[in-house]
Parts: C-alpha cells; sequence; structure tokens
C-alpha cells in the first residue's frame, strides 16, 4: 500500500464516525425542536389548516446556524486529517522533516492560535502529535489553524 494510502486510510474511519455523529447530533436537534413546537401548536387546539401552516413556518424559519457549525467542525477535522496523510507521506519518502503550524490571522483567530503561529516542529514526534490542529484551539474543532510540511532545502 502507497504511503499516502496508508496514512489517509487510518483517518478515513475517524471522519466516517465524526460525520455519523455529527448527522445524529443534527436529527436529533431537529426532532426535538419539532416536537417541542408540535406540542406548543398542539395545544393552542388550532384548526388543522393554520397548525400546517405554523409549523411549516416553524420548519422554514429554522436558522442554519447550526448545521453550518456542524460542517464547519467536520470538513476542519477533515482537512487536517489529509493533510497529515499527506504531511506523513512526505515524511516517509524523505521530502519533509518538519512541519509550521499556520494559522488564519485575523480578527476571528484565538489568542491561543496566534500564539501557535509560526511553531516548527519534527514530523512525527510527540510534540507534534500534540501539537496538532485543533490543540489550543479556544473554538475546538472550528480550529482553523494547520501544518505545512518544510520540505528539504527550504
Amino acid at each position: 500500500m502507497a504511503p499516502l494510502a496508508k496514512f489517509a486510510a487510518a483517518y478515513g474511519e475517524e471522519v466516517q464516525v465524526l460525520v455519523g455523529l455529527d448527522i445524529g447530533t443534527l436529527w436529533d436537534r431537529m426532532k426535538g425542536e419539532f416536537l417541542n413546537e408540535f406540542a406548543r401548536v398542539e395545544s393552542a387546539k388550532l384548526p388543522v389548516d393554520e397548525m400546517e401552516r405554523q409549523m411549516m413556518g416553524f420548519i422554514d424559519g429554522l436558522s442554519p446556524k447550526f448545521e453550518e457549525d456542524l460542517a464547519r467542525k467536520t470538513s476542519g477535522v477533515a482537512y487536517n486529517s489529509g493533510r497529515d496523510a499527506a504531511i506523513r507521506t512526505a515524511r516517509a519518502k524523505g521530502e519533509a522533516m518538519y512541519v509550521v503550524r499556520s494559522e488564519v490571522l485575523d480578527a476571528a483567530t484565538c489568542t491561543s492560535c496566534a500564539g501557535l503561529d509560526g511553531s516548527v516542529m519534527e514530523i512525527g514526534t510527540a510534540e507534534y502529535e500534540r501539537m496538532r490542529p485543533p490543540y489550543g484551539c479556544e473554538g475546538g474543532n472550528r480550529c482553523r489553524g494547520f501544518y505545512v510540511a518544510i520540505g528539504e532545502g527550504m
């Protein structure tokens, strides 16, 4: 098995589990909110057509913020898992020995991540494993930090 395929396979299951958990969380949230609203509307003893109108309005008015947040978390984990597989492959091929932790530096960047920007570490060491994004991020899996491999001669 090629190095990239070997490392990518290791992360595939992790990402798949996270996506499954996110879908379950999303379903539980939507089901709970719908049932609560249905109980509220039903207790008002409205005519069926008015109940339907109110329930459809409720569904249409749900904020996409929760779903967008779940998508950001999952995509961040998937992105960094893919980068990690490529970095480990580069290390196995002798193309890179070190990484630099790079952060998106803007108003949304937490102080912890801003402080980690530019940190250099050797690929595969305990420090490398410990510092992998989202380590230290106050936003958890919403972290926009990532590793950049430093190739030979760079």
